[in-house]
Formats: structure tokens, C-alpha cells, sequence
């Protein structure tokens, strides 16, 4: 398996009505002890297939994770169709 080096993570902030800073933070926590670059992108509920696209393009991730519920993996999943 690859050494991971880059994530990019994707916060839906209003998903499911709670705070997630402290699931952001242990990941935030997680990575910096792997000495893994994080980014981390807050859904806005406009244009954020684009903005996924362009952080995508941008960053370079080796992997992605999500914080949401099902609209935030469906917006994901369509952001991510075809760019590989």
C-alpha cells in the first residue's frame, strides 16, 4: 500500500444537525501524528461539485474522506465520476 501523504477532507457542517469539530479535530490529530497533509473543504450547498473538482485537481489528494450523510457521498461521488 502507498504512503499516504495528502487528504482532503469533505465536511457537509449542517449534516445530521450536529457539531463536528471534534470528529474534524481527532482527524486533524490523526494526521498530523502520520505526518499527513489535511484539507479540508466545508460543503456550501452551491456549486460544491465544482469546488470538489477544483480541490481535487488542486490538492492532488491520495485519498478522500467524507463527513456527511447521503447527499454529502452523492455530491462526492458525482465530483469524483471521471476524474481519474
Amino acid at each position: 500500500m502507498a504512503l499516504l501523504k495528502k487528504i482532503l477532507l469533505i465536511v457537509n457542517p449542517i449534516a445530521g444537525g450536529v457539531d463536528k469539530s471534534e470528529k474534524i479535530a481527532r482527524v486533524q490529530d490523526a494526521c498530523k501524528k502520520r505526518n499527513i497533509h489535511i484539507i479540508i473543504l466545508n460543503t456550501i450547498g452551491q456549486n460544491d461539485v465544482e469546488r470538489i473538482k477544483a480541490a481535487l485537481k488542486e490538492n492532488k489528494p491520495d485519498r478522500v474522506i467524507a463527513m456527511g450523510g447521503d447527499g454529502t457521498l452523492k455530491t462526492i461521488a458525482t465530483a469524483l465520476k471521471g476524474t481519474n
